[in-house]
């Protein structure tokens, strides 16, 4: 997009290509194609995303103070929040074997909304805006939140 009415040099740019499809030609803008991505990561996690909820459920009080977290360590989001939530822990292992490390599990909405703030404020204020038990996915280059 043009800031003050310069264009960004190339290399700025938003990576977009155009495919011809039954005569027409729609925009595949890369960034929104992986926003729509997301939508694969609940389908292996469906069964814990489940117990999720029921565990957050259980706690006492509002389910509004906790949040699912699935985040893919290997993201470029994902990398550097991962290293502020498990900042020891060695994913190696699960690379080794050929897995996608992965954080998946109940986290506060309050802690993360901190760290968010260090990668990605429009994340952290959407999710301060949400008043129930949200899902937050961090992969394919994008951070959604889902109000459960």
């Amino acid at each position: 997009m043009a800031k003050d009415g310069v264009m960004p040099p190339l290399k700025e740019r938003r990576d977009a290509t155009i495919h011809k499809i039954n005569e027409m030609l729609p925009l595949n803008d890369t960034s929104v194609v992986n926003k729509n991505n997301y939508r694969h990561v609940f389908k292996p996690y469906s069964n814990r995303i489940e117990r999720f909820r029921r565990h957050a459920k259980e706690l006492n009080g509002p389910t509004g103070h906790v949040i699912i977290l699935l985040l893919n360590v290997d993201d470029i989001n994902g990398g550097p929040l991962s290293r502020m939530i498990l900042p020891k822990h060695k994913w190696e292992e699960a690379r080794s074997r050929k897995e996608k490390p992965f954080i998946r599990g109940l986290f506060t909405k309050e802690l993360l909304c901190k760290k968010l703030d260090i990668v990605n404020t429009e994340a952290a204020e959407k999710l301060r805006d949400v008043t129930r038990l949200a899902i937050v996915v961090v992969d394919f280059n994008v951070i959604e939140i889902f109000e459960v």
